[in-house]
């Protein structure tokens, strides 16, 4: 029987680790899966120091001045933002003098992937050769039964009929995209990738990661579709490559190796200028150049077309509503993409801001309150998103947002608390908080809604980082 989940290791036959062990082992994978993040939000500050605050936790001074210098360069010419006071608090905590996080050189003005002149021309080709196969409906059912067939797809479509039931109105939906881990959409887009390589008829792949699962993924479907493989991996980022890599050469692709001071994605597209015809660069959903953007946002559609695949199924019509988390997620891309040329569902961003929540405040209603950034602040998120390399989906948001067709609104803390405590007590799903928003405002949405009418709401993220405040809300004690 599949597993969604993945599988598990041998936990019999593990070795036992004493306590301290075991903490080491934790705030290792807690680092591992943080810079993965940090790699497909290169722009995330609250992502950073996340990871900084870890890092201090496991007293990794180098790690931490590393990491520290580079947020501190990331929020100049600021003097007052709060993050670094923070960062000198626990710079003072390691026993670093605070002068030295500023000591960082700032950044030189460096032309982003894909815009240096020798390159222009592949990223063209690439376009041109994507549009021979944008239109294909023949091409998305290969690759739409390669996911079903290798990739445990779709995931499931969960029909909440007691919170439907108490809700009174329109039947609600949850697509359960956070059963299928980590990483659900760089799957898609890595393995349609290769598939597109192959149709195209590439006699290889190219990829260059930090964090090397794209290219684990992307060895493997080129060793089952018979394609070459050859992979750049930034091995300063991360202990766990020489796993990854082990598995990479298993499976016949190559490891490249890069300059001290080159990015693993610059020599990647430095190998495919050599043979431009049969080199395919891969790219995953983090920032890439055009034809990348419009090429993944194809790719992930396969999530759209499963849902409307699904609703039909179970409930014999098309979504009426579609919810997503809004901001700089994700949620929405893909999930969107095959309904936006038609006049019908509607579909819906939710911002995790109080628009309707006028009550007082109380300590279970503060731990629900997702904290707000002044205007300053937000210039600033801009500038930190602008200077990394194409900020992952903030240009998608801004086409859908432009085109009419996706509405943006706000939800309220105050439903968020109610629908998380139904979903808990009536379906035994914990809803992570800023879904809750989307969830809480699509609940307020379905009231006026017929009974038979569907409203699908996207669950992507996990619920774990929340979990003591969700508790709070529930009302449960450690």
């Amino acid at each position: 029987m599949s597993n969604k989940l993945g599988n598990q290791p041998d936990r019999m036959n593990a070795p036992i680790l004493d306590q301290a062990d075991q903490e080491r082992a934790l705030l290792q994978d807690m680092e591992t899966m943080l810079r993965e993040k940090i790699a497909l939000n290169p722009g995330d500050l609250n992502l950073r120091m996340r990871l900084i605050s870890l890092l201090v936790e496991s007293s990794q001074r180098d790690g931490f001045v590393q990491e520290a210098q580079l947020v501190w360069a990331m929020l100049q010419p600021s003097t007052d933002h709060p993050a670094l006071a923070q960062l000198s608090s626990m710079a003072r905590r390691l026993k670093i003098n605070p002068a030295r996080l500023a000591q960082a050189k700032p950044r030189s003005p460096r032309r982003r992937l894909g815009e240096d002149p020798a390159a222009l021309e592949y990223f063209q080709y690439l376009h041109d050769r994507f549009s021979e196969i944008r239109g294909s409906k023949q091409f998305q059912l290969d690759f739409d039964r390669d996911l079903i067939r290798n990739y445990n797809r779709p995931s499931s479509l969960m029909h909440a009929q007691r919170l439907s039931a108490q809700n009174r109105g329109a039947q609600i939906a949850i697509k359960r995209e956070d059963l299928m881990g980590p990483g659900s959409k760089l799957v898609m887009t890595v393995v349609g990738q290769v598939l597109m390589a192959k149709k195209l008829g590439f006699t290889s792949v190219v990829t260059g990661c930090s964090f090397s699962r794209s290219g684990v993924i992307m060895s493997a479907v080129a060793a089952r579709v018979g394609l070459r493989a050859m992979v750049f991996i930034d091995e300063r980022q991360t202990v766990h490559n020489s796993a990854h890599k082990l598995r990479m050469r298993c499976v016949g692709a190559r490891i490249g190796t890069i300059g001290r001071h080159q990015d693993a994605r610059e020599a990647a597209v430095e190998y495919c200028l050599k043979a431009p015809q049969q080199h395919f660069l891969v790219l995953g959903v983090e920032a890439a150049p055009s034809a990348y953007a419009k090429m993944n946002q194809f790719l992930v559609s396969a999530l759209g077309r499963e849902t409307r695949s699904q609703a039909l199924s179970l409930f014999k019509r098309s979504p009426d509503l579609l919810v997503c988390r809004g901001k700089q997620t994700a949620d929405a891309i893909g999930l969107f993409d095959p309904f936006l040329d038609q006049e019908e569902p509607r579909l819906v961003c939710v911002e995790a801001l109080d628009a309707i929540d006028s009550e007082p405040a109380t300590e279970e209603s503060a731990s629900f309150h997702i904290t707000q950034l002044t205007q300053a602040q937000m210039s600033q998120a801009d500038v930190i998103l602008e200077g990394s390399e194409y900020p992952a989906v903030k240009r998608e948001h801004a086409d859908y947002k432009a085109s009419g067709r996706v509405e943006y609104v706000a939800g309220s803390s105050l439903d968020a608390r109610t629908v998380t405590k139904s979903l808990a007590q009536l379906e035994g799903l914990i809803c992570p908080v800023r879904t809750a928003y989307a969830l809480g405002w699509a609940t307020r949405a379905a009231r006026d809604m017929p009974g038979d009418q569907l409203v699908v709401v996207n669950l992507i993220e996990p619920c774990d980082k929340d979990l003591r405040e969700i508790a709070q809300v529930l009302g449960v004690r450690d």
